[in-house]
């Protein structure tokens, strides 16, 4: 796919390839044609033999400047002609992941991190991903550890009885909140990116609950 999109990009946004390619490619092929009388005058300049060979090697000057070029877009970490491709091959833009007034550095930013996700499976797994993406202090707890006795405020519960619930609670936030004496913590802080992804990588079957305190 990502060839396919280079040939066309290739011809609208033209061709940088190597410095002084395009002049060294005719003595290249010079180089392995025969040396007989009637190729004498192919290094001659001015001569109609070395205007022959300049002429058909222009096309192999043209193929390796886009070799060249496309060694540069296949490297993420470089590329520029081929970033959308290189987000489609990583499912991005995503419901949680935009590419909207993202600068290059950002977007490609965006496709290292996909490729570099590995499976989310543990309670550590979940906990690394949670402070990565939000800087924050993240402690996932499986649903039966919250719902069963003995129980500590704020209560929570479920009708599997926490069977296959996860509760995310996400510490160290700075939005305005305010606290009861009754340990009930109030406040309007979210973390939509989190939640997005979590939410995304969790069995259909498990629920999720954020408690930001």
């Amino acid at each position: 796919m990502l060839g396919r999109v280079w040939l066309g990009t290739a011809r609208l946004g033209g061709v940088r390839g190597r410095a002084g390619c395009a002049s060294t490619m005719p003595d290249q092929l010079a180089d392995h044609l025969p040396e007989g009388r009637a190729w004498m005058a192919k290094r001659v300049a001015g001569t109609h033999m070395r205007a022959l060979v300049g002429g058909a090697a222009a096309p192999f000057g043209l193929a390796r400047n886009l070799v060249d070029q496309l060694d540069v877009e296949l490297n993420i970490e470089q590329t520029d002609a081929l970033i959308q491709a290189w987000e489609t091959s990583v499912g991005l833009p995503s419901p949680c992941v935009s590419i909207a007034d993202k600068t290059l550095a950002d977007r490609r930013a965006d496709v290292i991190a996909r490729l570099r996700r590995t499976p989310v499976v543990t309670k550590a797994q979940f906990e690394a991903l949670g402070r990565e993406l939000t800087g924050l202090d993240v402690r996932v707890e499986p649903g039966a550890n919250i719902e069963t006795f003995p129980l500590s405020f704020p209560l929570f519960f479920s009708a599997d009885g926490g069977r296959f619930t996860l509760y995310v609670y996400v510490t160290g936030h700075q939005s305005p909140h305010f606290v009861y004496d009754f340990p009930v913590p109030l406040g309007l802080y979210r973390n939509p990116l989190l939640e997005c992804i979590f939410q995304d990588i969790t069995p259909a079957n498990v629920r999720l609950v954020f408690v930001y305190d």
